[in-house]
């Protein structure tokens, strides 16, 4: 699985226009920078994702920081996009099928610590720069 940066442009794909031009709109009336929080934001949802894989005892590594597998771009998007709409109030509101997408993308980022390690694995990476999967004495609390 290869490891792509994730970045506020995927999270800006699944915003409407509208939704995005309230968000910067009402960013400014605050006094903030809209670009500033969505970095941001795409910095804490990316970390927390970083941290679930990091959770899984069978991932040898995580990729390069601000990288994802490709396979966590999308519902790391939908995540980051709930997160930027809830921010702001707005007079369209968050439909049905939003709200569902965003509880699948919620399930999926929770179970990562129970996928199996090669789901992380980059294939592009080199296997001497792997550690070691060897286990002693049965346990892989003890891998070496």
């Amino acid at each position: 699985m290869a490891w792509i940066e994730f970045t506020p442009a995927q999270v800006k794909l699944r915003l409407s226009a509208r939704e995005l031009n309230h968000y910067v709109n009402q960013s400014k009336a605050d006094g903030e920078d809209a670009e500033a929080r969505i970095t941001e934001i795409v910095s804490q949802v990316c970390n927390e994702i970083r941290g679930k894989i990091r959770a899984n005892p069978d991932v040898a590594g995580l990729g390069p920081d601000g990288t994802l597998p490709d396979s966590c771009i999308s519902a790391a998007a939908i995540i980051a996009r709930h997160s930027m709409i809830t921010q702001v109030p707005l007079d369209i509101g968050e439909i049905d099928p939003r709200r569902d997408e965003y509880r699948d993308a919620r399930k999926f980022i929770d179970s990562i610590p129970n996928q199996p390690g090669e789901m992380f694995v980059d294939p592009h990476e080199s296997t001497s720069s792997r550690p070691s999967s060897v286990c002693w004495g049965g346990d892989r609390k003890l891998n070496f």
